[in-house]
């Protein structure tokens, strides 16, 4: 037994010599200077995130993008307290997003980022007659024949 905790021993000094960074979330205002609700600010050394839900899992994206470590620990303190709200690695923070279902709760889930191509039709568009019937001046084709 003493020699697993001997073993941890290295991986947990690892871990606390790793670079510690702090976003910083404030309140989000509006050009007139009101306060946005449920809007908040992610700040590093510099502005990360503007006007955000989740600024700490959109602050870890952001620093992911910079070329920061995934493997470095990020911590969350909201603005004018130095309690730290949220800690994880910038890599696992990254991956992240809350759901806010309907009926249930808040919870964690997979981010997915959203598609950068165009919405597709939710229907096939027949090109002579369009979405919503023949085109004017024309006729719909039937395939029972002539009336």
């Amino acid at each position: 037994m003493p020699t697993a905790v001997v073993a941890k021993r290295p991986r947990l000094a690892a871990a606390i010599e790793r670079e510690v960074f702090t976003i910083i979330a404030r309140p989000t205002f509006d050009s007139t200077n009101r306060r946005l609700p449920g809007r908040f600010d992610a700040l590093s050394d510099r502005l990360l995130v503007h006007g955000t839900k989740t600024p700490f899992l959109d602050g870890a994206r952001a620093l992911l993008n910079l070329g920061f470590d995934p493997n470095a620990t990020v911590v969350m303190k909201h603005a004018g307290y130095g309690t730290e709200c949220l800690r994880a690695r910038i890599g696992v923070a990254a991956k992240l997003t809350v759901k806010e279902p309907d009926r249930g709760y808040l919870h964690f889930a997979l981010w997915r980022p959203f598609s950068s191509s165009p919405v597709k039709a939710p229907f096939a568009q027949n090109v002579r007659n369009g979405p919503r019937g023949p085109v004017s001046g024309e006729v719909a084709s039937s395939s029972r024949g002539a009336p």
